[in-house]
């Protein structure tokens, strides 16, 4: 997907991450919360990467997974866009 979208856009810097396999085991609250707190954490680096080197421009994010790897970004978003806490 990567190459894909960097191939198909030049002015996109696009970056593929990996979340890790061992945080989906478990509590389905407790994977949703540790996936939106690891993507938050990337987010938030992405940004604070893009400051120290002067550019502009927005962070999209497109989640690709299957299984509870898609469960977990089906979750997350949903969270998000309802501003619903797990705590």
């Amino acid at each position: 997907m990567q190459h894909i979208i960097t191939a198909s856009h030049s002015d996109i810097e696009a970056e593929a991450l990996i979340y890790p396999r061992y945080e989906t085991r478990g509590d389905l609250k407790k994977s949703v919360e540790f996936f939106c707190n690891w993507l938050e954490k990337k987010i938030e680096e992405r940004e604070k990467k893009m400051i120290d080197e002067e550019k502009l421009g927005n962070i999209w994010v497109c989640l690709i997974g299957h299984s509870m790897g898609g469960l977990l970004g089906n979750m997350c978003t949903y969270v998000h866009y309802f501003y619903i806490s797990y705590s």
